[in-house]
């Protein structure tokens, strides 16, 4: 009595869909190069991981008001986030316009436009510099989105 997906929605994030195929179809890419509309056995607590992987990935991308932006803003200092966050919003826009993919982020451009107008409560000490090891972990967890949200087709 498993629950079923789609193989297109295991395409819509490429680390999602290679971990799926790894575990069921041993790793030769022969689960994702199905129909998208082949039925996919899953446990229900696997499709919930997928569908937490994307949403923690798109958490962590750098825009104002998200992690991924507090991120930035301890690394680079307010004025460097500004410029990196606005860089980002451009880049996804752009990846939007020319990728067939436009309704999964144009969706969530729109909705974080007008949601995440704050750019956050200033920290206590913004003085410190972030030091290797916090921009190590935050160029992981940046690279993990990256791969979270690029769909494999």
């Amino acid at each position: 009595y498993a629950a079923s997906v789609p193989v297109g929605f295991l395409q819509l994030s490429s680390l999602g869909a290679n971990i799926v195929d790894y575990v069921i179809g041993g790793g030769d890419g022969l689960l994702l190069q199905q129909d998208p509309t082949t039925p996919v056995l899953l446990h229900p607590f696997a499709i919930a991981g997928l569908a937490g992987l994307m949403i923690n990935a798109l958490d962590t991308i750098p825009l104002a008001g998200t992690d991924g932006g507090r991120m930035s803003q301890a690394l680079l200092g307010r004025p460097g986030h500004v410029a990196f966050s606005g860089l980002t919003y451009i880049a996804i826009l752009l990846y939007c316009i020319f990728s067939g993919h436009q309704d999964i982020f144009l969706t969530y451009l729109f909705v974080t436009s007008f949601t995440q107008k704050d750019l956050g409560i200033p920290a206590r000490n913004e003085v410190d510099q972030a030091g290797l090891g916090q921009a190590a972990i935050a160029l992981t967890m940046w690279c993990v989105a990256i791969l979270a949200l690029t769909p494999t087709n």
